[in-house]
Formats: C-alpha cells, sequence, structure tokens
C-alpha cells in the first residue's frame, strides 16, 4: 500500500519578501518623513511635484506632501529688516560715491516683505536667501546711482531727506518687479574719510555720523 503525505511549507515566497521589504521601507519613510507638513501662521508654502513639474501654494496650515515625490519651500510674509553691512564705511567694499568720486559709507536700513499678490508668480524664481540675492543687492545699486549724483555736502545737508526719498521712489519700482513690497526706507549714519571730514563742518559731520545710533 502506498501512502502519500504532503510536506509542510517551510519556505516564503520571493514576490511577498519583496513586498514585505517594500512596505517595511515605505513605512520607514513615512517615519523619517511624515507626509502632513504644517505651515505656520504668516507663512505661504509652495509644493512642487518632482516629477511632473507643477506647483501649488498653500497658507497656513496642513499640507499633504509626499516623500519622493513633492519639494515644499516655505516663505515668510512677515516684515523684514535688511541692512546691508558692506558699505556702511567709507572703505567698505563696495564703497558709495559722490558726485566727486569721493568715497563715503552709509548706513541704509530697509524694511520690506514678500508681496502676497505676488507670491504665487515668482515663488518659484526667488532664490533661498531673498535678502542677500534680491533686497541688498537692489539697495546697493539704486543707492549707487543717486549718491553719484550728489555731492558729500548734499548729502550732509538739507538735501539729505530728498536724497532718501529719492532711493526709496527708485527703490519700490525695482523690488516690485520681485514681488517684494517696500515699506520704508532709513538713510542713517554716512561715514567719510578722515581727509574730507576735515573740510566739512564738524557739527554738520557729527549729526550726520549720529544719525540711525
Amino acid at each position: 500500500m502506498r501512502t502519500s503525505f504532503t510536506r509542510p511549507f517551510t519556505g516564503t515566497p520571493r514576490g511577498a519578501l519583496v513586498a514585505a521589504a517594500v512596505a517595511a521601507a515605505g513605512a520607514a519613510l513615512l517615519v523619517a518623513w511624515p507626509p502632513l507638513h504644517r505651515v505656520p501662521d504668516g507663512t505661504v508654502a509652495v509644493r512642487a511635484n518632482q516629477f511632473n513639474g507643477h506647483f501649488d501654494l498653500f497658507g497656513a496650515g496642513p499640507l499633504l506632501a509626499l516623500p519622493g515625490v513633492h519639494a515644499v519651500r516655505e516663505l515668510t510674509l512677515r516684515e523684514r529688516l535688511s541692512r546691508p553691512a558692506a558699505s556702511r564705511r567709507a572703505g567698505g567694499e563696495p564703497p558709495f560715491r559722490s558726485v566727486e568720486g569721493l568715497s563715503i559709507g552709509v548706513d541704509l536700513a530697509v524694511r520690506w516683505s514678500l508681496d502676497p499678490e505676488q507670491v504665487a508668480r515668482v515663488a518659484r524664481t526667488l532664490p533661498a536667501d531673498i535678502d542677500a540675492e534680491v533686497v541688498a543687492p537692489a539697495v546697493l545699486a539704486v543707492a549707487h546711482e543717486v549718491f553719484a549724483r550728489h555731492t558729500v555736502r548734499e548729502i550732509f545737508s538739507a538735501r539729505r531727506a530728498e536724497i532718501q526719498r529719492t532711493i526709496e521712489v527708485a527703490l519700490k519700482t525695482r523690488l516690485a518687479a520681485d514681488g517684494v513690497l517696500l515699506h520704508g526706507l532709513v538713510l542713517g549714519a554716512v561715514h567719510v574719510p578722515d581727509e574730507v571730514r576735515a573740510g566739512l563742518d564738524p557739527l554738520l559731520v557729527a549729526r550726520a555720523e549720529a544719525e540711525g545710533e
């Protein structure tokens, strides 16, 4: 008499092993990078699909960002302060120059924020450091152009307020093209080399160099 029996199954199909590995990797990925991203108040987030290049804009609150699929960039809408340090001193790099070609340093303080109405348009192209790569270069470029049309005495005199307004108007237009709102500009302390200072009214120099301190 012949006896047959079924051998107990002791292995795991290859497909099941692969599926288990994929599931484990996916679970680990979700733990390391949770898909629910929270956008804080006063901030907008740009979610980019890395496969089709599609962009979506989100306000404060939760948004779904899948690991390996979406990249999220946050942009604050809060007001910020920019004070380019390079040209605060007459010996800075690059210094401002008066119409006479004299080197001067000026402390410029600029209050700005991103324009909520334009952020969707420019969010994809704005650099990572908007202050250093957009605002500060614009401030320096406009200020260079304006100071170069005035004498040192005019910059130190009653025309100081007029010069400040001229810079502010030109800068506002320039920044608007990049989706940046200018809220105000202050022309602070003015620094001149010793040889230039010697030819100016001491009281005028002291007052100008104390501005903004």
